[in-house]
């Protein structure tokens, strides 16, 4: 996966070389009703801020008390596509609606929602927080993300 990971990324910075392109790099942690979960998505935001990219997502043991008993199916590992559209806009701040798509546990096919809303610390950094929605309940995400082109 770290290959997969690394080669695509170099293929993201070549590519948005040559097409004017944003490349951006985003780590993430997502908590669901069962457990967290730490993400990293990698893609391209385009000039009229639609986004398009793939992501990694994983249960995050350390956060996971021992007490308590797992359920028998639940999202150890999610990856993917991810696609954004925007909501709102503004110099600093946005809001997008996010759509992601692909392999739960390697075995199950999922499409989970959300919105995430951001704000630019600086031209390279932007903080973002929103909700979704998995299995129908209610998620929670908060992220850091890293535009590679500045």
């Amino acid at each position: 996966m770290k290959y997969f990971f690394t080669i695509a990324l170099l293929v993201i910075i070549t590519l948005s070389q040559a097409n004017a392109q944003q490349p951006f790099v985003k780590s993430y942690i997502e908590r669901t009703h069962i457990s967290p979960k730490l993400g990293l998505q990698g893609g391209y935001e385009f000039k009229n801020n639609f986004e398009l990219g793939g992501f990694y997502q994983k249960e995050n043991d350390a956060f996971w008390s021992s007490n308590e008993a797992k359920p028998r199916f639940y999202e150890k590992e999610f990856y993917g596509v991810i696609m954004a559209a925007p909501v709102l806009s503004k110099e600093k701040f946005n809001v997008k609606a996010n759509v992601r798509m692909g392999a739960v546990n390697g075995e199950y096919f999922s499409i989970t929602p959300s919105m995430i809303a951001g704000y630019k610390l600086f031209n390279a950094i932007e903080v973002q927080a929103g909700f979704g929605l998995k299995s129908f309940r209610i998620t929670s995400q908060a992220g850091i993300r890293f535009n590679l082109n500045n």
